[in-house]
């Protein structure tokens, strides 16, 4: 029972005095933070070490295997990017292309750059509700490997940031079929191996590699993470460096401490957690039908949508016919109600549901909704405006706040397919220079710009610029949306190659 922690709290509570790092030398009398630094240590005598580990940890980590099913287990203390970052420098060897789906987190294109890696995209399903795309599909994975020679691995993310899920079964066929490796990010989905509730795991589906944040959907703190082996299509020594490459070399102790807690509790009562979780977020999105200027999404949607499966526990808001943008309803939520979502996009709202969710917070949230339907709904039958505001209406005081915070008008839904002029990491290191954004098209991008959360770049270096993707940027930064990746804070220039100067 969490070993890890309870052999902490002995050595904390011994007269062993700590003669090595940390500096604050479990002395927690001088910190706020006193339960924690009581148990923070440095792979001292009896602890074993993450990078080489031959008992506790490794007793942990194989303990986790098990819980999960997989043939091995890693523990990462920096989060899920360094494991997907392990996971395909491990995969992809010198030659050879990565076959990743265009909506992957900038991890994956962070080691593209940095390992030289050339990179094929696969796009999603296109749905009918704006903003939002579907799955990978299995057919589009066919696709790419009859029209690219040497494909060594192949990642794409599932479920993705807004609950997506691709047919990880199907496309694992496919992709050992062509002798690839197959990698899923699953790390919005840890929870999804306890319980019939949700979307089968890629760790039940046949990938090769699949890597989970434990802090994203269950209760273990941030930056926790688990890489999952399974099969021997990976070199488990090469993966095993890798880590050690992209990793600490000082893991927190309290982290994994931490990991083996949420694992074992997960283990032992997960099954219940999500069945209660799942009874509430389906009462939820029942309360929430009759709403009509706003619309919470549900699994019947997504199948309907060009998605192989949804992931329910993830809350989308979408305003419709009322004018208003997901950043401002993102901004409403939480100056009016105290609710804080995890991200805003142009069209819609996203929060995280979890095992540690309450009632009390599914009712606050469903008295918001419903309070903003009724707003919306009196003004759209509002014929005298100007005296409904002068009267103090609800309502107006709604709009007020919108036109303070932007037009609330849609920007088209556009699923951008750029041209691929230079490959990123060749891109990065060119000569570059600042050029405004408003006269950047026809140009090559020198950066990355993205939205962060969830940080899935809309242009790469190497890509070229075009007068759809200017208009996005513009109208994004107008909606107050959190546009990053460009070095120009203002959103109002972007570096691109300069090939006058290439020799």
């Amino acid at each position: 029972m969490a070993e890890l922690y309870e052999r902490l709290r002995e050595l904390r509570d011994s007269d062993i005095y700590p003669f090595h790092m940390p500096g604050h030398k479990r002395n927690w009398e001088q910190s706020p933070l006193r339960e924690m630094l009581g148990i923070d240590i440095t792979e001292i005598d009896g602890f074993d070490n993450l990078h080489h580990a031959t008992g506790i940890l490794k007793t942990m980590q194989e303990e986790a295997a098990a819980v999960y099913g997989t043939d091995q287990t890693f523990f990462l203390v920096n989060g899920s990017t360094c494991g997907i970052q392990a996971a395909v420098s491990a995969s992809v060897k010198d030659g050879k292309k990565l076959l990743m789906a265009r909506g992957c987190h900038k991890a994956v294109y962070n080691i593209c750059l940095l390992r030289r890696i050339d990179a094929v995209y696969l796009y999603p399903a296109q749905t009918d509700t704006p903003f939002l795309c579907g799955s990978i599909s299995p057919q589009a994975v066919e696709e790419a490997f009859a029209r690219n020679d040497e494909i060594g691995a192949v990642i794409l993310t599932s479920p993705n940031y807004d609950g997506v899920v691709s047919d990880v079964a199907s496309i694992a066929d496919i992709v050992h079929a062509h002798g690839a490796v197959l990698i899923v990010d699953e790390a919005h989905g840890a929870h999804l191996p306890f319980s019939t509730c949700f979307p089968k795991s890629a760790v039940r589906c046949g990938a090769d590699l699949v890597i989970h944040s434990l802090h994203k959907t269950l209760p273990s703190p941030t930056q926790t993470a688990l890489l999952h082996v399974n099969g021997d299509r990976v070199d488990a020594d090469r993966l095993r460096e890798f880590l050690s490459m992209y990793q600490t070399s000082s893991p927190s102790y309290i982290f994994m401490a931490a990991m083996q807690q949420c694992i074992e509790e997960t283990a032992a009562k997960g099954e219940k957690w999500l069945s209660v979780l799942s009874e509430r977020l389906d009462a939820f999105v029942r309360a929430c039908s009759p709403l009509t200027h706003i619309r919470v999404l549900s699994r019947d949607w997504a199948l309907r949508n060009g998605s192989f499966d949804f992931d329910k526990s993830k809350i989308l808001i979408f305003p419709q016919n009322c004018g208003l943008n997901g950043e401002q309803l993102y901004e409403i939520l939480l100056r009016r109600y105290h609710l804080q979502m995890e991200m805003a996009s142009a069209g819609y709202v996203m929060g995280i549901a979890t095992v540690c969710d309450t009632d009390e917070g599914f009712a606050r949230l469903l008295h918001a909704l419903k309070e903003l339907d009724e707003e919306l709904a009196r003004a759209d039958r509002c014929t005298d405006r100007e005296s409904d505001r002068q009267a103090g209406s609800p309502a107006f005081a709604l709009f007020d706040e919108k036109c303070a915070t932007g037009s609330g008008d849609e920007p088209a839904q556009q699923l951008l397919l750029p041209e691929r002029v230079v490959p990123v990491y060749e891109a990065y290191d060119m000569p570059r220079r600042t050029c405004p954004i408003a006269d950047a098209a026809g140009e090559i991008s020198a950066e990355f710009a993205y939205i962060y959360p969830p940080g899935i770049p809309m242009v790469v270096p190497g890509e070229r610029i075009t007068g759809e993707l200017i208009g996005q940027l513009v109208q994004y930064r107008e909606m107050g949306l959190p546009l990053q990746g460009l070095r120009d804070d203002t959103c109002e220039t972007i570096q691109v190659i300069r090939f006058d100067k290439i020799s």
